[in-house]
């Protein structure tokens, strides 16, 4: 397995993870709503650069 494998299928995990923390954090009155936003951002971010890289590899190798 090489680091860009790695590295897609642990965006398949952080993503949601990060969307999770995030929507967790906005029921906390406690943590400033910015955080919590930018915790969703970030975890849709990563997931939509994972899916992207997913699917040219997959792409890729069908060509190939």
């Amino acid at each position: 397995m090489n680091k860009y494998s790695l590295s897609k299928n642990l965006g398949f995990f952080t993503g949601p993870v990060l969307i999770i923390m995030g929507a967790f954090a906005l029921k906390n009155p406690e943590m400033p709503p910015f955080l919590a936003y930018s915790f969703i951002g970030f975890g849709i971010i990563r997931l939509l650069l994972t899916l992207y890289v997913h699917f040219k590899s997959n792409k890729n190798e069908s060509n190939s």
